[in-house]
Formats: structure tokens, C-alpha cells, sequence
């Protein structure tokens, strides 16, 4: 009798651990799965880390759109990203060793960027802008990401909005 009170104890035991630790073997834990914790893309271009990029463009006046991110260059030497898209010329951006260059933020400009003007709706907002990342200084192959373009109606990037240019380019 006490052998069976016992051995119903440790089934009931083990049955409440297992319960309730096994809920972590059927679904996947979160923390490991890689993900751009912003609203703009980021891509690994050899040892340059790009992130957060994104296009801004104001609804008063959608011609003008401005590129901003940031790169991060975690090695000893100088590196360069060329970028490109929609048959525009490349720019090229220069990260010094050991620094992140921000573009747009952190006080440092956003590239201005022309793209082709749409017939309805009269902006890109919304919409996704496909990228090529090269570097010039590593033998590493080209990367294309797809940036998206927001408006003043994404809160938290009124300010760069605001700093973009009045004019049409």
C-alpha cells in the first residue's frame, strides 16, 4: 500500500514537471531566431554591417526622398559600400575602421535619392525600393535588399522627415 501511495505520487509528480516543461520542446524559442528588430532591412555585406536602412519621403511634397542606416565596419581597415539602384549612379559611403557611419541621423545627412515618378499613387511610400550593395574594398559578392519607403505617418520619424528638403529634385 505505502509502495503504490508512492509511486502514485512520483507519477504525478513527474507528469506536473514534465507539463510544465515541456512546453518549450513544442514551440520555438524566439530569442533565437535572427530578426531586424526596426522598421527599415539590414544585410551583411562582407564585414560591413548594414542596418536600419530605410527611405523617408513627405506626402507635401513625395518627390523627395532621403536614404538613412547605419554601417558598421568592425575591422582595421577602411572599407567602402557602393550603392546602387534603379539605373541611378552609385554612391559610395566610406567607413572608417572601427566606426559606424550613420546616414540621415545622429547629425550626419541622408543621401537624397531620385527615383522614378509614379502615375497613381503620387509617392513611393508604402511601397519597396530594391537596393544593390557592393563593396569596393573586399572580394565579396554584391547584396540586394528591399528598403522600404515611410511617410510622416509612421510616428517616431517626423523629425527626419521634417529635415528633409523642401524642394522637388
Amino acid at each position: 500500500m505505502l509502495f503504490r501511495r508512492v509511486l502514485t505520487a512520483a507519477v504525478i509528480a513527474s507528469t506536473a514537471i514534465l507539463g510544465t516543461s515541456a512546453c518549450s520542446m513544442m514551440s520555438p524559442i524566439a530569442s533565437l531566431k535572427e530578426y531586424a528588430p526596426s522598421d527599415g532591412t539590414q544585410a551583411d555585406l562582407g564585414s560591413v554591417k548594414v542596418r536600419n536602412v530605410m527611405i523617408l519621403t513627405n506626402s507635401k511634397n513625395p518627390n523627395v526622398y532621403g536614404l538613412i542606416g547605419s554601417f558598421v565596419n568592425s575591422t582595421n581597415k577602411d572599407q567602402i559600400v557602393v550603392l546602387g539602384y534603379d539605373n541611378a549612379p552609385s554612391q559610395q559611403i566610406k567607413i572608417k575602421a572601427y566606426s559606424v557611419y550613420n546616414l540621415g541621423h545622429s547629425g550626419t545627412k541622408m543621401i537624397l535619392l531620385s527615383l522614378p515618378k509614379l502615375k497613381e499613387p503620387a509617392s513611393w511610400a508604402g511601397k519597396i525600393v530594391k537596393m544593390n550593395l557592393a563593396s569596393a574594398t573586399e572580394d565579396v559578392l554584391p547584396v540586394d535588399i528591399n528598403v522600404p519607403v515611410f511617410d510622416e505617418f509612421l510616428p517616431g520619424y517626423q523629425d527626419l522627415i521634417n529635415a528633409l528638403p523642401s524642394g522637388n529634385n
